[in-house]
C-alpha cells in the first residue's frame, strides 16, 4: 500500500503522509509506527479518508496526536472512579493548609463519600442526584457540616470539569451561607452561669472558662498559653501560639502559629480578672518561663488537650443548665460585651482580633487607654456585682432622680 513501508532501524511498519496544514511547498512528513503491516495499512487508510473529507471541506482537520489525546481523555472520563479521584484531589487541596483545616477537609470528604452516587464513575454524577441528596435527610441536623460537604463536592466536580472528566457542573445550587442562625440565637452566658461552670470543672483546668471569657480566646489559644506570655505589671497577655499535631494530624500536640495573622497580639487583661489570674499563676503554674498555663494531667504530656477540656466543659455547662453553651460561645460573649463598651470599630478590632472591621478601622485612631477601658468594662459585665458597684448604681439613680425632679419643678 502506498504510504506504508518497513523501517529496519526501528523494526516498525511506518505509515506516513504529508501534513495538510503545513503551508510550505515541501510539506512536513507525518508518520506513525506499528508492529505489523496490517495495522499500519488500516491506520493509513483511515487517515486518507479523513484527509479527503478535509480537502472537500466536509470537516476541519486535526492531527492524529490531537485525536488520540481526545480519545484518551474520553476513555479516562468514562473510566475514572470518583472515590479515587476525590481522595487525590483532597490530598492536593490540603497542601499548604494548617493541620486543623486539613482535618475539616477530611471530614467533608468522608461525608461526600457517604453519598449514594459517589461510588461509581466521575462522569455519572448528575445534577438530580446532587439535589436529591441536598434536600434529603443526610446531615439534616448538622447544617454547617452539610454546607461544607456540598462545597467540597462542588470543588471536586469543578476540578473534574477542568480535567475533562465531567461535561458540566452538577452542583448548581446557589451558594449557601453558613447556617449561623442557631449559634447566634444562643443567649449570652451570665456571670452566675459562668461561675457554676467554673466550679464544676476539674481543678487542673478550672481557670479555663474565665480565661476564655475574660480574654476572648479560642480554646486552643488558652491551652497554648505559657507563663512567659503574661505581663502582669502592665496587665497584658501575649497571644502568640495555637496548637497543632504532627504530620498527618497525628502525634502529640505542640505549639504552632496562631490561626490567623491578626490572632497574634498583645491583649489587655480586665482589671477584675487580675486577682483570679494572679492566684492561678502562683498556685498552678510552674516557675519556668515556658511552663504551660494549663498543664495536662496526663503523664508525659505538657500541653492540655482541647478536646479533653471541651468534654469537661460540656458536662459543667449541663450542670449550669446551659447545654447550648460551648467554649467558643465564651469568645462570642466577650466580643458581644466588648461591642457594648468599646469606643468604636478600631478598639473593637484590636481587642477581639477580628478582621471584619479592618477597612472601617483603617480610618480610625485609638490608643491603649481605650482598650483598657473596654476590656475592664467587658470584664465587669461577666463578674458578680460588688458593694461598690451597687453604691455607684444607687448614686447614679439618685442623681438621675434629682435631675428629673428639677425638670418637673420647672413645669
Amino acid at each position: 500500500m502506498k504510504g506504508v513501508y518497513y523501517d529496519k532501524s526501528k523494526q516498525l511498519w511506518m505509515a506516513h503522509y504529508k501534513d495538510p496544514l503545513d503551508p510550505s511547498s515541501k510539506k512536513r512528513d507525518i508518520s506513525r509506527g506499528f508492529k505489523n503491516k496490517i495495522d499500519a495499512e488500516r491506520w493509513r487508510s483511515s487517515e486518507q479518508t479523513l484527509l479527503d473529507a478535509a480537502n472537500r471541506g466536509d470537516m476541519e482537520w486535526t492531527s492524529w496526536q490531537e485525536r488520540e489525546a481526545k480519545r484518551q481523555m474520553e476513555l479516562a472520563r468514562r473510566n475514572t472512579q470518583f472515590e479515587t479521584y476525590a481522595y487525590r484531589f483532597v490530598e492536593h487541596f490540603k497542601q499548604g493548609k494548617k493541620t486543623g483545616t486539613g482535618r475539616v477537609y477530611d471530614v467533608a470528604l468522608r461525608h461526600v463519600l457517604e453519598m449514594p452516587f459517589t461510588h461509581g464513575r466521575v462522569c455519572d454524577i448528575t445534577e438530580d442526584e446532587v439535589q436529591r441528596w441536598y434536600y434529603g435527610d443526610a446531615l439534616k441536623n448538622q447544617p454547617d457540616a452539610k454546607e461544607r460537604t456540598y462545597q467540597m463536592l462542588k470543588r471536586i466536580c469543578k476540578k473534574a470539569i477542568e480535567d475533562g472528566l465531567l461535561e458540566k457542573q452538577p452542583c448548581t445550587l446557589p451558594h449557601v451561607k453558613h447556617s449561623k442562625r442557631g449559634r447566634h440565637n444562643v443567649p449570652l452566658i451570665t456571670y452566675e452561669e459562668l461561675q457554676i461552670i467554673t466550679d464544676n470543672m476539674p481543678d487542673w483546668c478550672r481557670i479555663f472558662p474565665y480565661t476564655a471569657a475574660m480574654l476572648g480566646l479560642r480554646i486552643s489559644e488558652v491551652c497554648a498559653l505559657q507563663r512567659q506570655d503574661f505581663d502582669l505589671t502592665n496587665r497584658r497577655v501575649h497571644i502568640s501560639h495555637g496548637l497543632n499535631r504532627g504530620e498527618g494530624d497525628r502525634g502529640p500536640l505542640h505549639l504552632a502559629t496562631p490561626k490567623t495573622e491578626s490572632s497574634d497580639a498583645w491583649l489587655f487583661i480586665p482589671l477584675r480578672f487580675m486577682p483570679m489570674l494572679t492566684e492561678w499563676l502562683h498556685t498552678h503554674v510552674k516557675p519556668e518561663p515556658d511552663a504551660m498555663f494549663i498543664e495536662s494531667p496526663a503523664n508525659g504530656y505538657d500541653i492540655a488537650s482541647p478536646n479533653t477540656i471541651r468534654d469537661y466543659f460540656k458536662k459543667a455547662a449541663c450542670i449550669a443548665g446551659r447545654p447550648d453553651i460551648t467554649p467558643h460561645q465564651l469568645k462570642a460573649a466577650f466580643s458581644t460585651y466588648a461591642s457594648r463598651t468599646s469606643d468604636g470599630p478600631a478598639t473593637q478590632k484590636a481587642i477581639t482580633r477580628h478582621d471584619s472591621l479592618e477597612v472601617e478601622a483603617g480610618y480610625w485612631r485609638q490608643d491603649e487607654e481605650a482598650q483598657r477601658k473596654a476590656v475592664d468594662a467587658a470584664g465587669d459585665l461577666m463578674m458578680p456585682p460588688t458593694d461598690e458597684d451597687y453604691r455607684k448604681r444607687i448614686k447614679a439613680l439618685e442623681e438621675e432622680r434629682a435631675r428629673l425632679v428639677a425638670q418637673l419643678d420647672q413645669f
